[in-house]
C-alpha cells in the first residue's frame, strides 16, 4: 500500500535564502568607509535588498603626522658666517606638533660663499618623517669680507 503524503513548498524570503556577510574594518581618521566595503558577498545579494548584519568592529587609526602637515619651504638665501636653522625656512613650522623636529640631510657649508644643495627633512613626535625635494640655499660673501693673496 502506497501512502501518499501532501507536501507544500513556500516560495522562501529573500531574507531567509540570503545571508549578509561581513568583515570588520580600518579606516583613517578624516576618510570615509563605505558600509558596502565590509560587506563579503556583496555581489551575491538581490539589488534593493535591506538587511542589518551582525555587530562587527571598524577600527579607526589616526594618520601619521607627516601625512596630515605639509611643510612649505622658504627662499634660502644668507651670508658667510649667518648659518639658517632648517626649521626657519619651513614657513609653517608652527602649525606641525610640538616636539617635531627639522634638520638638514647635507649641511650647507655657511662658512664659505657658494651655492649648496640640500633638502629638509622634518621629524615629528610620532617618529613619521617628511622630506623635501632637493633646493639651493645660496651663501653670499659677508659684507666686510677681505680676501687674501
Amino acid at each position: 500500500m502506497t501512502r501518499f503524503v501532501k507536501v507544500t513548498v513556500k516560495r522562501q524570503t529573500d531574507k531567509a535564502r540570503y545571508q549578509v556577510k561581513v568583515r570588520p574594518g580600518q579606516v583613517t581618521l578624516g576618510q570615509k568607509l563605505s558600509p558596502s566595503q565590509l560587506v563579503t558577498n556583496l555581489s551575491s545579494l538581490p539589488k534593493k535588498s535591506k538587511e542589518t548584519s551582525a555587530l562587527l568592529t571598524v577600527t579607526v587609526n589616526n594618520p601619521a603626522d607627516s601625512s596630515r602637515y605639509t611643510p612649505v619651504l622658504l627662499a634660502a638665501k644668507t651670508q658667510v658666517g649667518k648659518a639658517i636653522a632648517a626649521s626657519s625656512l619651513i614657513a609653517n613650522f608652527a602649525s606641525p606638533p610640538a616636539g617635531s623636529q627639522a634638520s638638514y640631510l647635507t649641511v650647507p657649508d655657511f662658512a664659505k660663499a657658494g651655492s649648496y644643495k640640500t633638502q629638509i627633512k622634518v621629524t615629528y613626535p610620532d617618529k613619521s618623517t617628511w622630506t623635501s625635494s632637493e633646493f639651493m640655499i645660496e651663501v653670499a660673501p659677508g659684507a666686510e669680507s677681505t680676501q687674501s693673496n
